[in-house]
């Protein structure tokens, strides 16, 4: 059972940002329930001894001040690498993971090996339909279409523009 304020909310409880040597935005989402996983996370940070103070001796302390909270696990988060952050607090039995982004999801063995990417004719890779239906498997066909491959056939052909005014949208940047 969590330890959890009147609307179920809970603390630590967020997403933090962690660190990355590529530039790239790297995040770890966790969630911290009750008492015992408090100790097992302070243990999972080095236990500073900033987590035996009263603003987060308990649940309800913890939640009323969230937002240092939050600013003291970043300060920690941020000199790590989000793999490394989610692997120490999973390890401490600690709901963490990693926030996929779309060169995360594109490397995972995981979607792969459950055959979730489809390769258009273009050769341009997508996600797969999720549902694998038997009757109705589904298919993705193509891809969409590339920005202002249709521009002009939208304007002209569906708003009446006149090629002069499309030239000169075109000249002022506003479509390409």
């Amino acid at each position: 059972m969590a330890d959890a304020g009147a609307d179920g909310a809970i603390a630590p409880h967020g997403v933090y940002r962690c660190r990355d040597e590529t530039g790239r935005e790297r995040w770890v989402a966790l969630a911290v329930c009750d008492a015992a996983e408090w100790a097992r996370f302070a243990t999972a940070i080095g236990s500073p001894a900033w987590a035996r103070t009263a603003p987060f001796a308990t649940a309800a302390a913890r939640l009323a001040n969230a937002g240092a909270l939050d600013g003291l696990i970043e300060a920690w988060t941020s000199t790590r690498p989000a793999e490394s952050v989610m692997q120490s607090f999973q390890q401490a039995g600690i709901a963490a993971g990693v926030v996929a982004d779309a060169r995360d999801l594109r490397a995972d063995p995981q979607l792969t090996a459950r055959g979730y990417w489809v390769e258009c004719r273009d050769g341009t890779q997508l996600d797969g339909v999720v549902p694998r239906l038997s009757a109705t498997p589904g298919a993705v066909a193509a891809s969409g279409p590339r920005l202002g491959e249709h521009t002009d056939q939208v304007l002209r052909d569906l708003l009446a523009m006149e090629q002069s005014a499309l030239d000169r949208l075109r000249r002022d940047g506003v479509v390409r």
